[in-house]
């Protein structure tokens, strides 16, 4: 299996998003992502996992691997 470097995942972030012409599109785009996403387990709806300033309640959870 072919691992991604952290440079080729940006560059196709980068392209996913220029596709669109407004903010609009490109917030619409990111929901739509995170739609995709399994739930997120109950036990990491904290406020230590909270975006602050959102208007949505948005949790993340980040993790290194190799």
């Amino acid at each position: 299996m072919n691992q991604k470097s952290i440079s080729e995942i940006e560059e196709e972030i980068i392209s996913d998003f220029s596709m669109f012409d407004s903010w609009e599109d490109k917030y619409e785009y990111l929901i739509d992502l995170g739609k995709q996403l399994p739930e997120l387990e109950e036990t990491f709806k904290t406020t230590d996992h909270k975006i602050k300033g959102c208007q949505s309640s948005v949790w993340l959870i980040a993790s290194y691997q190799d």
